[in-house]
């Protein structure tokens, strides 16, 4: 066994569970706070409608506390030392990347199923499928989840055809945008809500940073992959070039 190998392989797996904490994180934080942001600009919007989204973002945003908790040991060990309690004693067991990163990508499929849940009930609530604002966050986690499970150029793939799908969009609204809405419909209308496209706006903006957030992560990820093969093989190659050496010197 390779100690410099195991060591690079350990950087390496740090680093992963530190990509994947920020994805999900900024991901959970920063599409709960688009929401927001989005909702408050729809004018026509029923109050119970809002109270309702304002409650379910909140559900978002308290699910996000499940990230950290993978991270417990070293929050801890942080805490001890800054308070300096139990000076020079490990007193959390330290829990390994390997097993951190398994915990993490269980987190992450429990969020994606529960985001997919909370977006059909908050886009139901405004305005229904094919016309929320909130319609482009389905197609977003799809499109996350290639980036960060294919090679780079089908990822940008998804990227491009995730900004397809979003100018399709659009240009549905604007399409759709003669049929208006007033305020005193029985059924709200999104595309009829003056404040549909600033919405649309905040949504689109957020999607598209994420994604290439996504992208830079995914693109790190790959050079270390790179990095791990490249000292693996050298380890191997050093190890054969030594036990070589002992051949001839035994002759």
């Amino acid at each position: 066994m390779n100690l410099n190998h195991d060591s690079a392989e350990n950087r390496s797996d740090r680093r992963h569970t530190q990509r994947l904490s920020t994805i999900l994180l900024s991901g959970q934080l920063g599409g709960a706070a688009a929401v927001s942001l989005a909702i408050g600009r729809l004018q026509h919007l029923p109050l119970d409608a809002k109270n309702i989204v304002s409650t379910w973002v909140w559900v978002a945003i308290s699910l996000a506390v499940l990230i950290p908790l993978c991270w417990y040991d070293k929050i801890s060990a942080r805490l001890a030392k800054v308070v300096g309690f139990a000076a020079g004693r490990q007193w959390i067991a330290p829990l390994s990347e390997a097993r951190r990163l398994s915990r993490l990508q269980l987190i992450a499929s429990y969020l994606i199923i529960l985001d997919v849940a909370l977006l059909i009930v908050l886009i139901r609530k405004t305005g229904g499928f094919v016309q929320s604002p909130l319609d482009l966050f389905l197609p977003a986690i799809l499109v996350t989840t290639i980036i960060l499970r294919s090679p780079r150029k089908r990822g940008l793939t998804a990227v491009w055809l995730q900004v397809f799908l979003l100018a399709t969009a659009l240009w549905w609204w604007r399409f759709h945008l003669p049929l208006g809405s007033s305020p005193t419909r029985f059924h709200y209308d999104a595309f009829g809500d003056p404040g549909f496209l600033p919405a649309f706006t905040i949504v689109a903006g957020f999607v598209l940073v994420f994604s290439v957030l996504c992208l830079r992560l995914q693109k790190a990820e790959l050079a270390d992959r790179a990095s791990n093969v490249f000292f693996s093989n050298e380890s191997r190659i050093s190890y054969a070039a030594r036990m070589g050496r002992r051949g001839e010197q035994s002759k």
